[in-house]
């Protein structure tokens, strides 16, 4: 997969003379978007899922179907995926697994969350155990722990323990 990338990387380099915009490089389930260091991942056959990346960073990550194991970048937005670890400024998931998320701005929607640390939280459907947030509203949730600074909103929502924090780390 490098020596793809090298080769159309060295393509589009040598066309930018030539008015060419540089648009997306295709590599099977990875799509890199050389304009604004966008990284799609996508599985190459919609019966079957994908395995093997084991860390994906960048600006802007999108992440369908399974393939990665820990994602980082500014925003990330993951559907139908389980993973380890989800890290960003504004993270976005649906449907998807996953044991811990850091972030400035985290939305949940049908999603089983083991740990979430951000300063605001959004979840629509979700259940977690653990969610350490400054701010946060919580649609039709289960959630073991909530520890809030400022404040939260519930509806229809089951929280079993509820902590109100002086300081929480930042994330």
């Amino acid at each position: 997969m490098a020596e793809k990338f090298d080769k159309y990387y060295e393509y589009f380099v040598k066309r930018r003379g030539r008015k060419v915009r540089e648009r997306r490089i295709n590599l099977g389930f990875v799509s890199i978007d050389l304009r604004g260091g966008r990284v799609d991942i996508f599985p190459l056959f919609k019966s079957r899922s994908t395995e093997g990346v084991a860390v994906v960073d960048g600006e802007s990550v999108k992440l369908v179907g399974r393939g990665a194991e820990v994602l980082k970048g500014k925003h990330v937005v993951v559907k139908n995926a389980r993973l380890h670890l989800v890290e960003g400024e504004r993270v976005e998931l649906f449907n998807a697994n996953v044991g811990k998320v850091i972030g400035r701005y985290v939305a949940a929607t049908n999603c089983k969350v083991e740990e979430i640390e951000a300063e605001e939280v959004v979840m629509i459907n979700a259940k977690a155990e653990k969610v350490a947030a400054s701010r946060g509203r919580f649609t039709n949730c289960v959630i073991e722990k909530l520890v809030y600074q400022e404040h939260y909103e519930s509806v229809n929502t089951v929280i079993h323990r509820v902590e109100k924090a002086t300081t929480l780390k930042p994330p």
